[in-house]
Protein backbone atom coordinates (compact mmCIF):
# COMPACT_ATOMS: atom_id res chain seq x y z
CA UNK A 1 0.00 0.00 0.00
CA UNK A 2 1.22 3.49 -0.58
CA UNK A 3 0.81 6.26 1.54
CA UNK A 4 -1.66 8.06 0.37
CA UNK A 5 -4.15 4.41 0.56
CA UNK A 6 -3.48 4.82 4.43
CA UNK A 7 -5.26 7.32 6.97
CA UNK A 8 -3.95 8.06 10.79
CA UNK A 9 -5.40 4.90 11.49
CA UNK A 10 -3.83 2.62 9.37
CA UNK A 11 -7.20 1.79 7.72
CA UNK A 12 -7.30 1.94 3.54
CA UNK A 13 -9.70 4.23 1.90
CA UNK A 14 -11.35 0.75 0.54
CA UNK A 15 -12.23 0.07 4.18
CA UNK A 16 -13.18 3.92 4.97
CA UNK A 17 -16.08 3.77 2.13
CA UNK A 18 -17.75 0.40 2.37
CA UNK A 19 -20.19 -0.78 -0.56
CA UNK A 20 -23.77 -0.25 0.92
CA UNK A 21 -26.51 -2.81 -0.01
CA UNK A 22 -29.72 -0.96 0.05
CA UNK A 23 -32.30 -2.24 2.71
CA UNK A 24 -35.07 -2.60 0.20
CA UNK A 25 -36.95 -5.36 -1.26
CA UNK A 26 -36.53 -6.43 -4.25
CA UNK A 27 -39.21 -5.91 -7.21
CA UNK A 28 -41.96 -8.50 -6.54
CA UNK A 29 -42.54 -8.57 -10.76
CA UNK A 30 -41.31 -7.17 -13.64
CA UNK A 31 -43.77 -3.80 -13.62
CA UNK A 32 -42.45 -2.91 -10.49
CA UNK A 33 -39.00 -3.61 -11.80
CA UNK A 34 -39.56 -1.16 -14.87
CA UNK A 35 -41.00 1.62 -12.69
CA UNK A 36 -38.00 1.73 -10.06
CA UNK A 37 -35.76 1.78 -13.55
CA UNK A 38 -37.44 3.72 -16.33
CA UNK A 39 -34.02 4.90 -17.95
CA UNK A 40 -32.39 1.52 -17.92
CA UNK A 41 -35.48 0.50 -19.52
CA UNK A 42 -35.08 2.37 -22.31
CA UNK A 43 -31.66 1.95 -22.27
CA UNK A 44 -32.30 -1.48 -22.59
CA UNK A 45 -35.32 -1.45 -25.46
CA UNK A 46 -32.84 1.12 -27.57
CA UNK A 47 -30.26 -1.94 -27.16
CA UNK A 48 -32.33 -4.63 -27.98
CA UNK A 49 -33.79 -2.12 -30.61
CA UNK A 50 -30.17 -1.95 -32.46
CA UNK A 51 -29.24 -5.74 -32.04
CA UNK A 52 -32.35 -6.98 -33.87
CA UNK A 53 -31.92 -3.81 -36.83
CA UNK A 54 -28.24 -5.47 -37.05
CA UNK A 55 -29.21 -8.81 -36.90
CA UNK A 56 -31.82 -8.61 -39.43
CA UNK A 57 -31.26 -8.34 -43.53
CA UNK A 58 -32.03 -4.29 -44.59
CA UNK A 59 -35.29 -5.97 -46.31
CA UNK A 60 -37.03 -7.31 -43.86
CA UNK A 61 -37.50 -4.03 -41.88
CA UNK A 62 -39.20 -2.64 -44.81
CA UNK A 63 -41.46 -5.55 -45.21
CA UNK A 64 -42.09 -5.92 -41.46
CA UNK A 65 -43.14 -2.68 -41.59
CA UNK A 66 -45.69 -2.33 -44.54
CA UNK A 67 -47.61 -5.68 -43.41
CA UNK A 68 -47.57 -4.00 -39.88
CA UNK A 69 -49.40 -0.87 -41.37
CA UNK A 70 -51.55 -2.86 -43.46
CA UNK A 71 -52.41 -4.75 -40.63
CA UNK A 72 -53.26 -1.85 -38.79
CA UNK A 73 -54.93 -0.01 -41.41
CA UNK A 74 -56.96 -3.46 -41.93
CA UNK A 75 -57.70 -3.67 -37.90
CA UNK A 76 -59.12 0.53 -37.83
CA UNK A 77 -61.08 -0.57 -40.30
CA UNK A 78 -62.73 -3.67 -39.03
CA UNK A 79 -63.10 -1.49 -35.44
CA UNK A 80 -64.73 1.03 -37.33
CA UNK A 81 -67.15 -1.01 -38.71
CA UNK A 82 -68.04 -2.66 -36.10
CA UNK A 83 -68.12 0.01 -34.07
CA UNK A 84 -70.84 1.38 -36.41
CA UNK A 85 -72.70 -1.46 -36.08
CA UNK A 86 -73.06 -1.04 -32.12
CA UNK A 87 -74.06 1.98 -32.52
CA UNK A 88 -76.57 1.12 -34.62
CA UNK A 89 -78.16 -1.42 -32.82
CA UNK A 90 -77.69 -0.06 -29.42
CA UNK A 91 -80.09 3.04 -31.14
CA UNK A 92 -82.71 0.75 -32.51
CA UNK A 93 -82.42 -0.97 -29.59
CA UNK A 94 -82.88 2.61 -27.57
CA UNK A 95 -85.94 4.01 -29.74
CA UNK A 96 -88.21 0.53 -29.30
CA UNK A 97 -87.01 0.74 -25.92
CA UNK A 98 -88.48 4.38 -25.97
CA UNK A 99 -91.51 3.34 -27.43
CA UNK A 100 -91.76 0.32 -24.80
CA UNK A 101 -91.23 2.80 -21.79
CA UNK A 102 -93.71 5.47 -23.24
CA UNK A 103 -96.02 2.69 -23.70
CA UNK A 104 -95.70 1.67 -20.01
CA UNK A 105 -95.46 5.26 -18.75
CA UNK A 106 -99.04 5.66 -20.24
CA UNK A 107 -100.51 2.33 -18.89
CA UNK A 108 -98.73 3.47 -15.19
CA UNK A 109 -100.35 7.11 -15.49
CA UNK A 110 -104.34 5.30 -16.45
CA UNK A 111 -103.67 3.01 -13.85
CA UNK A 112 -102.46 5.77 -10.98
CA UNK A 113 -105.22 8.03 -12.36
CA UNK A 114 -108.11 5.47 -11.87
CA UNK A 115 -106.57 4.49 -8.26
CA UNK A 116 -106.41 8.06 -7.42
CA UNK A 117 -110.51 8.36 -8.53
CA UNK A 118 -111.14 5.25 -6.79
CA UNK A 119 -109.64 5.64 -3.69
CA UNK A 120 -111.17 9.56 -3.86
CA UNK A 121 -114.29 7.53 -3.82
CA UNK A 122 -113.61 5.32 -1.47
CA UNK A 123 -112.72 8.51 1.07
CA UNK A 124 -116.00 9.97 0.12
CA UNK A 125 -118.05 6.77 1.23
CA UNK A 126 -116.15 6.43 4.21
CA UNK A 127 -116.73 9.91 5.08
CA UNK A 128 -120.14 9.88 4.47
CA UNK A 129 -120.74 6.88 6.37
CA UNK A 130 -118.54 8.37 9.33
CA UNK A 131 -120.62 11.26 9.36
CA UNK A 132 -124.15 8.94 9.33
CA UNK A 133 -122.69 7.33 12.16
CA UNK A 134 -121.84 10.04 14.12
CA UNK A 135 -125.03 11.69 14.07
CA UNK A 136 -126.47 8.29 14.67
CA UNK A 137 -124.35 8.15 18.00
CA UNK A 138 -125.71 11.48 18.98
CA UNK A 139 -128.91 10.74 18.69
CA UNK A 140 -129.01 7.95 20.80
CA UNK A 141 -126.57 9.80 23.30
CA UNK A 142 -129.67 12.56 23.13
CA UNK A 143 -131.98 9.81 23.52
CA UNK A 144 -130.47 8.44 26.85
CA UNK A 145 -130.57 11.72 27.74
CA UNK A 146 -134.23 12.27 27.65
Amino acid sequence: MSDMDMSDTGRSVADLAPMRIPNAEPPEDYVALAKDYPIALIAGGLAVGLLAGALLPRGFGRKFARTAVTTALTAGELGRNYGRQVIDVATDTSRGSRKKLATLGDAVSELSSRAADSASDRVQKGRSIGHKAAREAIRIVANLGR
